[in-house]
């Protein structure tokens, strides 16, 4: 793992409700580019506009969810496991839009592979942070 990577953890893991502020403007950029820009080049992308639409109303969906959870929920546990849930969901979805439904172009693939990698790394921190915040077993010697 490097420094980068340690470093980001640790601060998710002091602070972990900063990974829905994360999550959640992350999800507002994809949805503002999914329903407003690629639209409007959805020919150049190999997109139709409704798997467009599907994308970015997800993506804002889950943008108002963590940017309630990181003002309004006071225990973060249940609600990253449900991001983490909605995320791997979204990336699924997507790939499966993206290489079954569509013709996409150099300018597509290069803008979903771009995503996908973005919420891969994302999930990867969350699912890291669940993880650590979970008490470890330790077994008691009863002699």
């Amino acid at each position: 793992m490097t420094k980068q990577t340690q470093l980001l953890l640790d601060i998710f893991t002091k602070q972990p409700k900063l990974i829905f502020l994360v999550d959640g403007v992350g999800a507002c950029v994809s949805a503002f580019f999914l329903g407003v820009i690629l639209t409007a080049f959805h020919e150049s992308i190999g997109l139709s506009l409704s798997i467009l639409f599907v994308l970015g109303g997800l993506a804002l969906l889950f943008a108002v969810y963590s940017l309630s959870c990181y003002y309004f929920s006071a225990h973060h546990r249940p609600f990253l496991l449900i991001i983490i849930l909605a995320n791997t969901f979204y990336t699924i979805l997507t790939l499966i839009l993206v290489f079954f439904y569509s013709n996409l172009t150099v300018l597509g693939l290069l803008y979903f592979s771009s995503e996908l990698l973005v919420v891969g790394v994302l999930l990867f921190i969350e699912v890291r942070i669940l993880l650590r915040r979970v008490p470890k077993y330790r077994e008691t010697n009863s002699e």
